[in-house]
């Protein structure tokens, strides 16, 4: 009796020490208590980060409001001097959260797409060895090595033996704590198309957690993977058949095709309940969480109460309701809508865009169509031209439209539309052909097959003697169309200017105080707008931060009713 009694006490105590830090076993990560802890995080700001937005006053509506329970600290130490006060401080940001049971997951961001040798490797090693030495007796924080490590189709071998160095580093200093090693090639590693081949995870995952305790792995998922659900419900299978943990540690919110891919990978995340961490609390960049805000940050929600926000853009939905375990298979959440693509008028240059030759942006140009800039691919070379990874929906029907004109006649035409694989992987493709030299508009419906991959929209010139000139392209679905006169009703003399427009619009007519004003996008979808009426026949309308595209003013009065298309071009 007393053997089983010393036998039971051993193992509580065995337990009790295992429990106090968090643990990798098979495919799961354990929290301090030993319950499953599932990562819902964000990218934020960290050491010498260059937004400047301090992350620390932010942990309340991180915390309790959003309901993230890992934050990805990115930091970038080659930029010290050039970012000194930007959330300079470690121990204050791991304070904000950790006591918080808040994770907080250190990275460094120097190296991606590359690999560190020499003395950029052993500088990155002395980075870690300080951190872990500085935070090894703290299991809520973790260690990140590189952001999006190597580049290329094919993972190599330095993915292995540079995580290692680093690896074998840290824990020589005692540190017990999670280590998190990024995929290969930009954290994508191509989307897995080839399996193991671009995949250093699929590659070396056993060896790692053969090797090393609390490993654990991630997968950044950006236009690699559009249409790549099943390539991502493959990862997880292997992940839990071959016994090693993994979670998406970056993902987009754009607006564009990075919805798509947020809206699969959450079909999933219910299923297999994988850890997740959003691409960015901030919103500087183009990922946004939520809209008509000044930055599309996290942060901007409205109202900060914890009711569900008015504001939040598709993705921020999403992560909003999944993070309170509201989210359902199959609800309306899931539903994409526009917008398809994004800087159609290339009034943020080359945003979005990938230059396949010979394009660039005319800015403040006489051959934009409106707005300042526009897209040319230029003569001198035969071919040329730019394109955009898009998500479309199969069977669906749409509309593409744009503009454009060649500077002489061409051989052939020039070419502008949307392509894409069909289920036998064959391109197909939906194309406006442009031989004329004035600025045309032209239009083409299509409507998609089922098993479709690797959308795209393009511009593709073929005569080398010719430059080719773009603008305003426009994608959207059939059903989502309005069609709205661009004209005002006879009874009605309303002015608007200018237009195109940076966000500032005036209304010139009589009797304005009479009308109510509406704003709505390609698709009908109201804009939440601020109308000042500045006389009785002068109005302001102050449109919020939106994407550049066209938009509609309609206003309305006893059995009156003007529309007016406007242009945003910033």
């Amino acid at each position: 009796m007393k053997k089983h009694i010393i036998i039971i006490l051993f193992l509580v105590v065995v337990s009790i020490c295992k429990a106090q830090n968090f643990t990798v076993q098979n495919d799961k990560i354990l929290d301090p208590t030993g319950q499953e802890f599932i990562i819902k995080g964000t990218n934020v700001n960290g050491p010498h980060w260059p937004w400047n937005r301090p992350t620390i006053p932010d942990a309340d509506l991180i915390i309790n409001t959003w309901k993230f329970n890992t934050v990805r600290v990115n930091c970038v130490p080659s930029l010290k001097n050039t970012f000194p006060n930007n959330n300079p401080n470690f121990e204050a940001i791991v304070s904000a959260f950790t006591p918080r049971r808040v994770v907080v997951q250190l990275e460094n961001h120097d190296f991606t797409g590359k690999y560190p040798e020499g003395a950029e490797l052993e500088n990155l090693k002395t980075w870690w060895i300080d951190l872990a030495n500085r935070f090894k007796s703290n299991p809520y924080v973790w260690f990140n090595i590189m952001n999006e490590p190597g580049n290329g189709p094919k993972v190599d071998e330095r993915w292995k033996t540079t995580h290692e160095t680093i690896v074998k580093a840290i824990r020589a200093t005692g540190a017990n704590n999670i280590i998190v090693l990024d995929e290969h090639g930009f954290g994508q590693a191509s989307g897995l198309r080839d399996g193991t081949t671009n995949s250093g995870i699929l590659t070396y995952a056993e060896y790692f957690t053969k090797n090393y305790q609390n490993i654990c792995f991630s997968v950044h998922m950006y236009s690699e993977w559009i249409y790549g659900q099943n390539r991502l419900a493959k990862l997880f299978e292997e992940a839990k058949n071959r016994k090693f943990s993994v979670h998406i540690g970056e993902y987009g919110s754009s607006n564009g095709y990075a919805k798509s891919i947020a809206a699969q990978m959450f079909s999933l995340l219910l299923k297999w309940k994988v850890g997740n961490i959003v691409w960015h609390w901030d919103g500087t960049d183009a990922h946004a969480l939520t809209q008509n805000t000044a930055r599309g940050g996290a942060w901007e929600i409205d109202p900060k109460d914890g009711t569900i926000p008015r504001n939040l853009s598709f993705v921020g939905n999403l992560i909003w309701k999944y993070n309170r375990d509201e989210l359902k298979p199959n609800s309306p959440d899931f539903e994409l809508k526009a917008l398809w693509m994004l800087n159609g008028s290339f009034e943020k240059n080359f945003d979005e865009w990938i230059n396949w030759g010979n394009a660039e942006v005319e800015k403040n140009s006489t051959n934009a169509k409106d707005g300042n800039n526009n897209v040319k691919v230029a003569s001198a070379a035969a071919g040329g031209g730019c394109g955009q990874p898009i998500y479309l929906t199969p069977g669906e029907t749409y509309v593409v439209q744009a503009w454009g004109k060649n500077s002489i006649v061409p051989t052939g035409t020039t070419d502008l539309g949307v392509q894409y694989k069909d289920a036998s992987g064959k391109t197909q493709f939906e194309v406006l052909n442009f031989t004329e030299t004035n600025y045309v508009q032209k239009r083409k419906e299509f409507t998609l097959p089922q098993g479709i991959s690797d959308v795209s929209i393009f511009i593709w010139k073929n005569d080398k003697n010719v430059s080719f000139f773009a603008d305003n392209i426009e994608l959207f679905l059939k059903k989502e169309e309005v069609i709205l006169a661009n004209s005002l009703l006879e009874d009605v003399q309303i002015e608007v200017y200018p237009n195109p427009t940076t966000g500032i619009i005036v209304l010139k007519g009589n009797d304005l105080q009479q009308f109510d004003f509406h704003v709505t996008n390609l698709a009908g979808q109201e804009i939440s707008v601020k109308v000042v009426h500045i006389s009785t026949d002068k109005v302001q309308i102050q449109l919020p931060e939106l994407p550049d595209a066209t938009y509609f003013i309609s206003g309305n009065a006893k059995g009156q009713r003007f529309v007016r298309k406007v242009l945003m071009r910033k």
